[in-house]
């Protein structure tokens, strides 16, 4: 069976908010100091989630599970922090608050993008194709 094209559109959003992620990086980095293994770590991670979405792409059930998985937690660490320093720099700083309202901005597109990518990839006719590759390996 041909791979449905939701399954391709969803790891080009992928790929888009990766490539949002790697733009914001420097934003934030100018205004927060972050030790050099931390930015190795993210490039281990990056690379990681490279792998799980090649996989996703090539039809495997379990890669669009953990694709999955990532997503929530991710954003689930993220936000929670995300709003403290938001409203922490409203109140600080309007200058601060410009700084963390162009994170947020860029935080939602993100997050977006990706959510979209996973609802494609659980929606039909992206999920009969999982499926039925499952079947055949």
């Amino acid at each position: 069976m041909e791979r449905p094209r939701n399954v391709t559109i969803a790891i080009y959003l992928w790929c888009a908010s990766f490539v949002i992620e790697l733009i914001k990086g420097p934003v934030i980095e100018s205004t927060t100091p972050v030790p050099p293994w931390i930015d190795f770590l993210g490039l281990i991670l990056l690379a990681l989630i490279g792998l799980i979405l090649f996989k996703t792409l090539k039809g495997n059930n379990w890669a669009r599970i953990t694709l999955a998985i990532y997503f929530y937690i991710q954003l689930f660490l993220d936000l929670f922090p995300h709003v403290f320093l938001l409203f922490a720099a409203h109140l600080a700083h309007p200058s601060i608050y410009k700084i963390f309202s162009s994170y947020t901005i860029l935080f939602i597109i993100i997050n977006a993008l990706r959510a979209y990518g996973i609802y494609l990839l659980f929606t039909e006719p992206s999920k009969d194709w999982f499926e039925k590759n499952k079947t055949l390996s």
